[in-house]
């Protein structure tokens, strides 16, 4: 089941408005909205005061409460790109996470500076996967060493001899990988 897109324009001096997209045919092309007061109107695809959310977003929330956004933000910046990320429902890149929150007039300096900030936490986050700055969300914690778990003992064994630099939780999960291979005493 899909959720229906939202239309949400704030033009200024003018009142917000909100409408069902009715149809869209490509990220370029002319959208057709259903404002909440039955006028259907072709929205410009380069028209800055619309933006377009999904119903039970984050994303959502954040265009029809203004100011909502930016307080949450200067709370806990790492759980606002959470909730981006979660928004997505797909792998996004650091850029595009960035570049959501950009969008809806946040400050791209403040935003870039929170993002380094914040890898630490999101790094920690056991429902995100984070790989080759790809994010995306699982409902399902993730066991971030699953990888190096799943190596045979003896691949650990030479991964721990190797001489890379590993981080204290990798090395410990190898040293447990191969101590599991050892007889019993």
């Amino acid at each position: 089941m899909t959720s229906r897109e939202v239309a949400v324009s704030r033009a200024p001096g003018e009142a917000l408005r909100q409408g069902a997209v009715v149809r869209r045919r490509g990220p370029r092309a002319a959208v057709l909205v259903r404002w909440e007061n039955g006028q259907e109107e072709l929205v410009s695809a380069r028209d800055a005061t619309v933006k377009y959310a999904f119903e039970g977003t984050r994303r959502l929330e954040w265009l029809l409460k203004p100011g909502l956004l930016e307080s949450e933000f200067r709370a806990d910046p790492a759980r606002v790109f959470t909730d981006v990320i979660r928004d997505e429902g797909k792998k996004i890149f650091s850029l595009q996470i960035k570049r959501r929150i950009i969008e809806l007039g946040l400050p791209a300096k403040e935003v870039d500076s929170a993002f380094l900030h914040a890898k630490s936490d999101l790094g920690g986050n056991h429902h995100l996967v984070i790989s080759a700055g790809s994010h995306s969300w699982s409902d399902e914690p993730v066991d971030p060493y699953a990888n190096l778990r799943s190596l045979p003992p003896r691949i650990a064994l030479d991964r721990l001899l190797s001489g890379k630099r590993l981080k204290a939780a990798e090395r410990e999960v190898l040293i447990d990988n191969v101590r599991a291979a050892l007889p019993a005493d």
